[in-house]
Order: C-alpha cells, then structure tokens, then sequence
C-alpha cells in the first residue's frame, strides 16, 4: 500500500511541469493571436503575466513584450477612457454620487484635471471612480477632466444637472377664468368685493419659441454643447442628425455633438429647432474648423451629407475657428514618465582629464525639479589638478529637467563636491528612458576635472 502511494505521488510530481507548461502554452498562443491580429495591449498584459507566471526565460515572452511596446509607440493610439480615444460627455444627476471610468493605457495615467466639486474616490490600472457633490443652484453645473497617459491626452466634459426648478404657473387654457369674486385685507379688515369675470391670458401657454444660441462653433477635435430652448408649445428637433453632428433632446436642452473633422477644409452644417404645430422654427447652425495637416494620418473624410433645402442662403465653407490645442513635450512627457518619478539605483563612469565612477541612489524629480541626494564616487585624476590624483568623494546635486519628448530629456545641474578637497560639480546632459524602468544619460561633467559619460539607472513613477 505504501509503495502504490509513494508511486503516485511520485507519478504526480513528474507530470505537474507538464501541466504548468501546457498552461503556459495555452496562455501563449493566445497572446500571440491577439498581436497578431493587432490588439498590441491586450497582448501585452498576457504577455507580462506570462513572464511573471512561467518564468522570463520562457519561449520568447521578453521578445513579444519588446515587439509590443514597439508597435504601441508607433500607432500612438494608447489611452482609451471608456472605450473612446476623444473627447466626451458625460451628463450627471443633481444629486450627490459616483461615476466609474474604464481605463486602457500603455504605462501610467494621471487625472491632471478635475473640477473642484468631484473627487478622485479611487484610481486603478484598469479604471478610476470619480466621486461629486450635490449641485444646489438653480442652473447646469460644468466641469472638465483631464487624462494623461501614453502620450495622448483626453478630456471629459462633465454637465450636472441643476436644481429643480418649481413653476409657480396656473394651469388653464390660453383663456381663462380668474374668480367671480375678489378677496382684499385692509387693515385686517376683510372685504370680500364683487367684480365681473376677467379674462387673463396665460404667458406660459403663449410663450414664443426662444433659443440662447443660434450657431455654435468648434474646433477640429469636436465638442459638445447644450442649447437652453423655451417655448409655450411642444417643440421637436428638425433634421437630428448629420456626419458630422447629432442633436438629441434632453429636458429643455438640445445636446450637440460635433465628431472630430479629419478632414482638410472646414466644413458646416446645420439642422432646425421648431414647434410641433410647424409655426415657429429656429436654424442652429454649426461650424467646424478644418484639421491640421501635420496632425492627421488618415484620409479625409467625406462632405456632410445634404439636407433639404430652405429659403436660407447657404453657409460659407471659409469660416475658421479657434486653432486646436496641442500636448506639450512636458505633458508628453510626465504622461510617459510621471510627474513624481524615483530612480532607485543607478550608475556611471566618465573620462576625460580623468577618469570616475559613481553610483547614486534615491533620486526624486517633481516635474522639472530633480534632486539627487546620493551619489558617491571614486576616480584619477591625471592632470591632479586639485593636487592629488586619487579622488573619492560624495556629489549631492540639484537639477532642472527640460523634456523633449515622451522618453526623452536634457538636463542641467550643480552641486557641492565633499571627499579629499571641496569643490563643485557642474553637469549638464541628454537622458533617454528606453524601457518600462530603464533609462540612460550622455553627460559633461566639471568637478575638479573635465569628464564626458554615460550612465544606466532604473526607476519607477506615478
């Protein structure tokens, strides 16, 4: 009995790599099937949980995840908010509560926008909670969100619903009946006073049709807008929408959306607010500015669609707007990099009219600020222009961080030098970070002696 169960335990334990491999391969096919059908993220995060999972050494996981990385950068299309890589909306009730936002991004993201009536309740690789106060007053409440990451930004329009408002309002025909007799208190004295019926006209019911705007106009990323519409009779929207917009009813507000223009000439479009009876109409028109060359990679779009004609002229195709806003090399930047970053460990060696190496530790940035409070360092000098040709020393420096692009940056800094002889250091460089936590600098350095390096250090941001 102990021999069969001491071969069966035996057994178990021969077959349970190939278990732990089938699995592997399994999890591995599938995300090789999703980089090649061009779902890069996706494949990347299997592909990072094989290599945590079943070793870095297995097949080619490091590979793929390289390859990955590779085509992320190059179709720079690696921040999605709720499925969506532009602008949107998101319409809030008026009372106090939370909003979910899913979240898919290559690296880190930051919230660098938020109103000062929401609050970030919690913040996931995969999806961030925003939390917002009960709106009091009496009119829609605006906001916007900001989302950094993977190189691109996204913003999110938040519209909060007002108040409700309470209509003090009789609620009668266009004419009607007010009393046959009238009430007065004068000087706490009652007089109740016959009069003869008055006919009143209702100012609700005979209220014209009225808009607060008549023509929006927007930039070739898209928006959205709310038109605020009063009328004394039922209204509906006339021709909804188009390609390049659509208008949906929402209380007493027409919603505007306009999609982005990615196309080379402005275009214009337009659609009609009117009463259901058809006795009053309002035109809306829209105007949106062409997209910049440099900025588009696809084809153009096709022309809006034709409407109906009307007695109105046509718009003008020439009209240009605001020109579009674009993301900085900084917010590019701290995008991919952070803007808290910590570079754990790091090290370097420089020659020139001497020779060093140095390792430093725990060096912080905040934005353009980095400050290097560890690193030590030995070298010769071979000119011994400080009197000695041996020198060890302790560098402590502080930076100032200029961002070129997403991975890239120059730096310039300065700092006391304490070993054999006091003096101090001045360094200026090119920093280039070529993986998740990788980076390396190309610098010159004076501290004594006259030195040109190279450096490799990791880190981590948020």
């Amino acid at each position: 009995m102990k021999r069969n169960l001491f071969l069966f335990l035996f057994a178990s334990l021969c077959l349970l790599p190939t278990f732990a491999d089938n699995s592997c391969k399994q999890v591995f096919d599938e995300a090789l099937g999703l980089f090649h059908t061009s779902q890069y993220y996706d494949a990347k995060l299997i592909f990072t949980k094989i290599s945590d999972d079943c070793g870095k050494n297995y097949k080619n996981v490091d590979a793929m995840l390289q390859l990955c990385n590779h085509k992320l950068k190059e179709i720079d299309t690696i921040l999605y908010v709720d499925g969506s890589d532009t602008p949107m909306v998101r319409v809030l009730k008026q009372e106090a509560a939370s909003i979910a936002f899913d979240v898919k991004c290559h690296g880190e993201y930051i919230i660098a926008e938020l109103p000062d009536w929401c609050e970030v309740q919690k913040q996931r690789r995969d999806q961030f909670v925003i939390g917002y106060e009960t709106n009091t007053s009496d009119s829609i409440r605006n906001g916007n969100i900001t989302v950094k990451g993977g190189g691109q930004t996204i913003f999110i329009q938040l519209q909060q619903d007002s108040l409700p408002i309470i209509a003090d309002t009789l609620n009668t025909d266009s004419l009607g009946i007010i009393a046959e007799q009238d009430t007065i208190i004068i000087n706490d004295t009652i007089v109740v006073e016959e009069i003869d019926s008055i006919e009143l006209e209702d100012e609700h019911a005979m209220a014209p049709l009225a808009v607060d705007m008549t023509s929006i106009s927007a930039a070739a990323s898209g928006t959205t807008e709310y038109i605020h519409v009063t009328s004394g009779k039922d209204w509906e929207i006339q021709y909804p929408s188009g390609v390049m917009y659509m208008a949906e009813k929402v209380g007493d507000y027409v919603r505007v959306k306009i999609a982005p223009n990615k196309s080379y000439s402005t275009r214009s479009n337009y659609f009609y607010i009117r009463t259901k009876d058809q006795t009053e109409s309002i035109k809306i028109t829209i105007y949106q500015q062409a997209a910049d060359q440099s900025d588009v990679v696809t084809t153009p779009t096709t022309t809006p669609a034709a409407q109906p004609t009307s007695s109105s002229s046509t718009i003008s195709s020439s009209y240009t707007s605001s020109t579009p806003v674009y993301m900085s090399a900084y917010d590019r930047y701290c995008a991919d990099q952070g803007s808290f970053e910590v570079t754990w460990f790091g090290t370097n060696f420089s020659i020139g009219t001497g020779f060093e190496y140095s390792i430093s530790a725990l060096r912080l940035r905040w934005g353009w600020i980095q400050l290097n409070p560890i690193e030590l360092s030995i070298g010769v000098d071979f000119l011994e222009m400080m009197g000695t040709s041996l020198i060890y020393s302790y560098q402590p420096s502080l930076n100032f961080v200029i961002p070129t692009s997403e991975n890239e940056a120059v730096y310039i800094g300065a700092g006391p030098v304490v070993g054999n002889y006091l003096w101090f250091k001045a360094e200026a460089g090119y920093r280039l970070h070529w993986g998740e936590i990788a980076s390396s600098d190309i610098f010159v350095r004076y501290d004594g002696t006259v030195t040109i390096g190279v450096s490799i250090q990791c880190s981590s941001h948020n």
